[in-house]
Order: structure tokens, then sequence, then C-alpha cells
């Protein structure tokens, strides 16, 4: 769920008077407060699952625990912004809030290109080369460096305030700086989504070249990368849409109909990516040989 707007000059208001003025406009909402617990009880027993699980303590079993602590954050977040709370200050949990989602799409680009990677050539690519380091520094380090960029214009004083990404309201209460929002939130994120659409889409090509070449001349079991690839798209489309629904809201700011959609499939998410990480042929197996 994107926010709506932003107030111009919030540094004049204490964290209590900004939260007083956003209960007079939207108030507490006991539905997206239950939302936001559903979303971080389902993204955590699929964490701990896949950190219990033997056979996802791997290089890919760490990119996806990465990208469901993203996911718990997003929510923590969520659940913060809900509650109106004073405890936690609106500048940091505007930050907190913008750099989760950053955080969480960095980390599905990285599943992205590694269905890019997987079919670059006819030997296996199943096992992670030596480049869990590099994937790490950008997985970490980019929401990190942009975090860090941003909180630098936010306090320059020589940048005009129209290019100020004022993250420290989206917790509070707004008025609209649209450039700002597309600058420092939805750009990032259209970037890193079309690129993680085109590794997939060459990825596939690549997948399908393959799959014409005779059986005798195939040396490698392709099922496990083809698994995993349908794995990753599933995921991919599941967030397209929440960025979808979150970018219409924004572009449509006042719908309030594409609004709530947008703010509903944020914890309709949560069960989708629950589901599709627990309902494997991995963990239905781990299951059955503890349950039996």
């Amino acid at each position: 769920m994107a926010p709506s707007t932003i107030i111009e000059d919030d540094w004049n208001l204490t964290c209590f008077e900004l939260q007083q003025e956003d209960l007079k406009e939207y108030d507490y909402n006991i539905w997206f407060i239950l939302g936001c617990f559903i979303g971080i009880v389902l993204m955590s027993i699929t964490l701990v699952t896949y950190m219990i699980i033997p056979n996802f303590r791997n290089v890919r079993g760490y990119k996806i625990c990465f990208l469901l602590f993203g996911m718990i954050a997003i929510y923590c977040a969520h659940l913060a912004m809900n509650l109106r709370t004073t405890l936690i200050p609106c500048q940091a949990q505007g930050y907190f809030y913008a750099y989760a989602v950053v955080f969480s799409v960095f980390w599905l680009n990285v599943l992205c290109f590694d269905c890019f990677a997987l079919f670059r050539s006819s030997e296996a690519n199943s096992v992670e080369k030596n480049r869990f380091a590099y994937t790490c520094l950008y997985g970490w380090g980019g929401p990190a460096a942009l975090a860090l960029f941003s909180f630098y214009m936010e306090r320059a004083t020589t940048v005009d305030p129209n290019y100020k990404p004022n993250f420290s309201t989206w917790a509070c209460f707004y008025h609209s700086n649209k450039t700002a929002e597309f600058l420092y939130y939805f750009l990032p994120l259209l970037v890193l989504m079309i690129s993680g659409l085109l590794f997939l889409i060459v990825g596939a090509l690549r997948a399908r070249t393959l799959r014409q070449v005779p059986r005798n001349v195939v040396r490698f079991d392709r099922s496990i990368d083809h698994k995993r690839f349908s794995f990753t798209s599933r995921l991919f489309m599941a967030v397209t849409i929440a960025c979808v629904l979150d970018i219409s809201s924004w572009v449509g700011h006042g719908v309030h109909w594409i609004y709530w959609l947008s703010s509903v499939y944020v914890y309709i998410l949560a069960i989708v990516i629950f589901l599709l990480c627990m309902c494997n042929s991995e963990v239905k197996q781990w299951f059955v040989k503890k349950c039996c």
C-alpha cells in the first residue's frame, strides 16, 4: 500500500500532532491491524520452516529467507502505521516502511536473475556459482545505499523542497508531493520489477531452447531448474499485482476503491506467498518424513 500523499513541512510539527491529524483523516482500522498480524505470523512461520528444513540451507534458501525477512518488515511497518503509535517517530516509520518494500523487491529481483542464470548454457546450473557474496552486496547494499541517499537529500539545505523524499510523514498526515514519491519510491520499484520481468522472459526463452535439444544430447536433468523457475515466476506475478495496485492507488489518488483494493491485497499477498512457499514438494516431503 503506497502512501497516498506527503506533508510539505513536517519538521515543525511533533510526532503526536501529526498523528492526531492522521487520526482525524483515517481513524483506526481494526481489519488492517488484524491483517498485519496475520501477515507477520504467516511470513514468520514460512521463514522458520525454511530455516529448519535442511534442503533450504543453501544459497537459494538463504535468498528466499531474505525475501521473507523483508516481507515481515513490511507487515511490521504496516502494523505500526495502522496503530498510529507515537512510540516510534514518523520519520523512522516512513523510512522503515519504504525501504522494507525496496529490500523485498531487491531480493525478488535476485531470484529472477537466478532464473536468468539457470538456463544460460547447456550445462547444469543448479549448483550455485561463487557469487553469493556479490548477491548479498546487491541485495543488502542496494536498499541501504538508497536509504542513505534519501536521508542525505532529506537533510540537505540546498535541495528544492519538491525533491526531498519526505518519507518522515508516510506514517502520519499527508499532503501531495508526487515528484518526491516517484523519484525515491516508485522509480526504484519500477526499475527492479521491469528488470526482473526481463530476466524471467530471457530465462523462459532459454529454457524453451534447451527443451528442443534431443534427450540423448542433454547431459543433466533440468526438472529441478524448471521447478525453481515456476516458483519464482508465480512469486513474481503475485508481487507484481501488488506493485501495480500500489502505483494505481498513487496515480488515481482520491479514488477510494483503488486505494482500498491496494491496501487489502497487501494482506492477501501474505497468504499467497505462504501457500507458494509451503505447498511445494520439498516442504511436503520434509513434513511427511517428520510426521511419519
